[in-house]
């Protein structure tokens, strides 16, 4: 799942492997070019984008 932030500075993309690892990758976007800021994972739990979506 990709979500981008309203003003389009920030992409979220949230995935989950086979093992049931989910990941959330935080990327700022300037001028075009995307930059890795965070990631995160945790085993068995779900992560979302909706604290994302309301910010």
């Amino acid at each position: 799942m990709y979500l981008m932030r309203k003003d389009g500075r920030t992409l979220l993309v949230l995935k989950q492997d086979g093992q049931g690892v989910n990941y959330q990758f935080t990327f700022s976007v300037q001028d075009g070019t995307y930059k890795l800021e965070n990631v995160e994972q945790k085993q068995g739990e779900r992560i979302d984008g909706k604290d994302f979506l309301t910010a």
